[in-house]
Parts: C-alpha cells; structure tokens; sequence
C-alpha cells in the first residue's frame, strides 16, 4: 500500500490572521478534526491548527470502536475505514501471567492513526474547513467579542482571532500551558503511554484480535494493522521502565512473564509517549473557550476499549 501524500495548508498564517474566524479548532486528531468537519458542514468558517506536518505518527491503540464508528456515519465519513481498508476487530485475547482468556468484541476496527487521522483531516478540508498544519498555537486571552491565538514556526509569527476557540490538542498540548485555571492534575500512579509501531512480528497475532497482555507493571496492546505491520501500544509503570532500562526492554519482560510469543526487533522501535495518562483539569470551559477530546482530560481506558 502506498504511502499517503502530504497535506498542504490550505491557507497562509499571514492570510489567516486577516479576518475573524467563527472557530479556531486547535490539534488535527480524531476530536477536532470531526468538529472541524461538522462546523464547516455548517457552514461556519473554521480554522484547523496542528503543530504536526500531515500525515503523522500517533501513539494509540489503533482501535476505533462501535460508538466512534457511529459517529463518523453521522458525520457520513464512515465509509473512510473502507477506503483505507481498516481491519474488522471482532476478539479480544488477555493473557497475564500465563493464564488467558478471550471474548468476542464485534463491530470494531484497527486502522492507524496515519490514515485515520489524514482522512478525517481531508474530509473536513472538502467541507470547508481551513488546515493549517507545522504551527504551535497558544492561547492569547481575550479580545472585543472574540479570543486570540498566538501562532508560530520557527521566525514565522502571527495571531488570529475566532469567536471560538476550541482546544483539542490532546494529552500533550500545549495551548493552554500558562493558563494556570486550566493546568491539568495528573493521578498518582498514573502509568506513562508509549507506543511504536512493529514491520515484522509472529504470525501468532492475528488480525481482527486485540491481543493484550497484563501484568502488575502495566500492560501491552498489540493489534494487525491495515498494511500488517503491528501496532504496539503500552500503559506502563514509570519506575518499572527505568527498572528495566527502557521501553523496549520493559514491553518484552511484559509478554514474557504473559507467556506471549516474543516480538523480534523492538530495539529497534522509534518508542514514542505522551505525558502520564490519567488527569483532569480544573476547567475545560472559559469565556469564548472549550476543551474537548483528551485535552479536556484523560482516563487511562480498560484495554481494547478503542477510541
């Protein structure tokens, strides 16, 4: 399967900050490019910020489930997981310390998030929406019926005003980071995510499965991918990575002590983590202002529970 193309922005910073938008949706994944795509079906004039260049790399499950999938048909965009050929998820395995079990979990899918996203990102282009990827954005208080965004790359500056701003950048995101009314708390315990993605894996995990492994560190998800690489997806103890000197290190020593079958080359993964998982913030509201998605706050999930 061919890689998918780059997504140009669809309109200059400089041309941007002429005019008054009715929404600023601030992060390109799943939660704002969906309410990119329902404002401009709409007919509302929408701006869509993400300081990625698209299509990127995600760490996720990969897992969408019946509910989201719902939603993209309500948006009539269900027929993207076709179109990028999304593997039907129908079963869930668990194994922890040697015993396992599995139940039937139907009406899912696995897709990556490279695709995914791209293609909400693109369907929310076609309805009107206005992309703007490779610019960090941060929040630049109020103006006269209206909130500012301050928006930069490198030299390149400019600040754009919306009535709305919505920020769905997710765990990471940082919008709203000298705000202090809406500084996230993040849970004692909470497990640290980490995710890669694996090209050459045990025939063992087979697709239209959600393998997952558990054990008192943490845990590790392991999907098939539309293109049959792995998608690997870890929640695990901060303390027990460095323990063991690692991501790496630390997923194995997981499927080894849940008698999983070993995965080759993890090594040589490109591991990347969002922040600690659990937290809430003490807003997700203000004055011509709202937090959605997991910028609002995040609840480490039950394992395949899927976006």
């Amino acid at each position: 399967m061919n890689e998918i193309d780059t997504i140009a922005a669809t309109l200059t910073a400089a041309d941007a900050a002429t005019r008054t938008w009715d929404a600023a949706v601030i992060g390109a994944g799943p939660a704002g490019a969906s309410l990119a795509l329902a404002l401009a079906q709409r007919r509302r004039s929408v701006i869509l910020i993400d300081r990625a260049a698209f299509p990127r790399d995600k760490v996720c499950g990969c897992c969408i489930n019946a509910r989201a999938i719902a939603a993209l048909a309500a948006l009539d965009v269900r027929h993207i997981l076709d179109d990028h050929r999304a593997v039907a998820t129908d079963r869930f395995a668990i194994r922890t310390h040697g015993a396992q079990a599995s139940l039937d979990l139907p009406h899912g899918v696995a897709l990556s998030r490279r695709r995914f996203d791209a293609a909400l990102v693109r369907r929310a282009i076609a309805a009107g929406a206005v992309f703007l990827p490779g610019f960090s954005a941060s929040d630049a208080g109020l103006g006269a019926n209206q909130r500012c965004v301050h928006l930069h790359r490198g030299d390149e500056q400019a600040h754009l005003h919306a009535r709305v701003v919505i920020a769905a950048d997710g765990l990471s995101g940082g919008f709203l980071r000298d705000t202090g009314d809406h500084h996230p708390t993040t849970a004692r315990r909470s497990h640290l995510g980490l995710g890669g993605v694996v090209g050459e894996a045990p025939a063992d995990y087979v697709p239209g499965t959600i393998h997952m492994h558990v054990a008192a560190h943490g845990y590790v998800g392991i999907v098939r991918l539309e293109d049959g690489r792995l998608d690997v997806a870890a929640a695990l103890a901060p303390m027990f990575i460095r323990e063991r000197a690692g991501p790496a290190t630390a997923i194995a020593d997981i499927l080894h002590t849940c008698a999983a079958p070993t995965i080759p080359g993890l090594d040589a993964v490109s591991w990347r983590g969002p922040p600690l998982l659990t937290r809430r913030r003490k807003r997700i509201t203000g004055e011509r202002l709202l937090l959605i998605g997991d910028a609002a706050g995040y609840v480490e999930p039950f394992p395949g529970e899927g976006l």
